[in-house]
């Protein structure tokens, strides 16, 4: 069995399955490269189809061919199938993963236009040489082969996108649907991951476009064609927004969606209530991220988060961590959910900037208010001298105040012994007022007496005066 033959997964989107849902029932078909005929059995049995293969291994071919009309083992570019096939006309030429092993991809596209109807249309997958992985190793100086995917050992031409598109404009063809098969660098072939770069390269490479298309899958017709379908997304898939419906907090039991974004754009999204779900968890992004989230009801009732692993402000949610989480509580009776989300900051670099510059202007700040600080230090040590100089003439106060305290003191106690003095002198001068006082009195009664003497005197004469006392000292006596 060759090493690309398994059976076909319609579990998951890949080529087989993109190519089958483009392929009407009943068609004609040439299809290169069929392997042991997986597609080949499925688009006779399922789809009713007519199918023509060419192989170049032959012990494959044996398994397809019981299920094709008609068939060729051998290699492409010996153009045995341009004689063969000639004068029919198919409806879809298939190539599924064939143009990238042949030697002249160009000539075989040209011949194989004579074999399509007007209307026909030529289904073409490719790997994209673009995928980030890729451009991992070659960042790390390698570009190793491997036995299959991307880098086949076997590959001989490889493509982008648009150097796909130029390559079939050259050929006369218009591509009129394209699309692609998506890998996360995680499950692919390379050994060497996002977290083996530096973040500003790993944080480029996860938001670059078609960064994780595998396999670029086109429809084509013949002539200038306008693109009708173009189902390639842009972004590459690595970031993604959840939304989890339910009710109560088994997250186990609720509705899950996983919606890639385009970060550069304001996000609007509407989600579905079933049920009686009262909860609605949203995580905004699959890595570290600031962004303005708003959540409302149809009615216009804004809903508050009831909880968030990260920072809210004024409805702006700050993560520094790659799960971010904001939980709601739904209203009754709401069945359809508003939500829009614009990114701020949605990059590690980004927030690594973001940061450097809020910490470069805290420091400014600091560096401003250390610099005050020093001033008012300077200011804060002249107070200081000038206290202490205030203190110095304070305390010299203080002591010329004890002094006049003493001073005074002794001063009063000199002014209570002259108190004393003076209260001692006053009663002496109090005493010798009343002697005299007693004297004036009694100088009054002798001066009374006198004048009586005087009187009696002139009257008696001297010798009746003279009685008259001797009379008194012998009364006395």
């Amino acid at each position: 069995m060759m090493k690309y033959d398994t059976e076909i997964d319609f579990n998951s989107r890949n080529v087989m399955t993109l190519f089958i849902d483009v392929i009407e029932n009943h068609s004609k078909i040439l299809e290169f490269g069929s392997a042991s005929g997986r597609l080949t059995k499925y688009l006779k049995e399922t789809k009713s189809c007519k199918v023509s293969i060419v192989e170049i291994d032959g012990e494959a071919a044996k398994e397809a061919i019981p299920y094709a009309e008609d068939y060729i083992i051998g290699d492409i570019m010996e153009y045995e199938w341009v004689e063969k096939f000639s004068g029919q006309c198919f409806d879809y030429i298939l190539f599924a993963d064939v143009l990238e092993h042949l030697q002249r991809s160009d000539e075989v596209l040209i011949y194989a236009k004579d074999l399509l109807k007007e209307q026909g249309k030529i289904l073409i997958s490719l790997p994209n040489i673009a995928y980030n992985g890729v451009l991992i190793s070659l960042y790390h100086n390698r570009f190793k082969y491997h036995r299959k995917g991307i880098l086949d050992e076997t590959h001989l031409h490889f493509w982008t996108f648009q150097e796909a598109v130029s390559l079939f404009e050259h050929c006369g063809y218009g591509v009129e649907w394209m699309d692609a098969v998506y890998n996360p660098l995680k499950n692919s072939e390379f050994q060497l991951q996002y977290e083996d770069l530096p973040c500003v390269v790993a944080d480029v490479l996860k938001s670059r476009a078609y960064g994780e298309v595998y396999q670029l899958v086109f429809m084509l017709a013949k002539g200038k064609v306008p693109v009708t379908e173009q189902k390639i997304r842009s972004n590459s898939g690595y970031y993604y927004i959840q939304t989890f419906i339910g009710k109560g907090n088994r997250w186990d039991t609720y509705e899950e969606q996983e919606i890639p974004v385009e970060l550069s754009d304001e996000i609007c999204l509407k989600v579905h209530v079933f049920g009686k779900a009262d909860r609605f968890r949203l995580d905004p992004l699959n890595t570290n991220c600031i962004a303005q989230v708003k959540v409302t009801a149809l009615s216009g009732i804004e809903l508050q988060a009831k909880d968030t692993n990260g920072i809210c402000m004024g409805g702006v949610f700050c993560f520094d961590h790659d799960d971010p989480q904001i939980l709601y509580e739904v209203p009754d009776g709401t069945e359809v959910l508003n939500v829009k989300i614009r990114f701020i900051i949605y990059q590690k670099e980004e927030i690594y900037q973001w940061i450097c510059k809020s910490i470069r202007e805290q420091n400014n700040i600091i560096e401003q208010k250390e610099n005050y600080i020093q001033e008012q230090r300077a200011v804060i040590t002249q107070k200081d001298k000038d206290i202490c100089e205030q203190r110095k003439i304070i305390e010299q106060k203080e002591n010329y105040i004890c002094e006049q305290r003493e001073s005074l003191a002794h001063k009063e106690e000199k002014i209570r012994d002259h108190q004393g003095t003076i209260e001692q002198k006053e009663n002496y001068i109090c005493e010798q007022r009343k002697m005299i006082e007693e004297k004036e009195k009694e100088l009054g009664s002798q001066q009374e007496k006198l004048k009586i003497y005087e009187v009696f005197t002139r009257k008696a004469g001297i010798r009746n005066l003279f009685n008259f006392y001797k009379k008194s000292i012998k009364e006395k006596m």
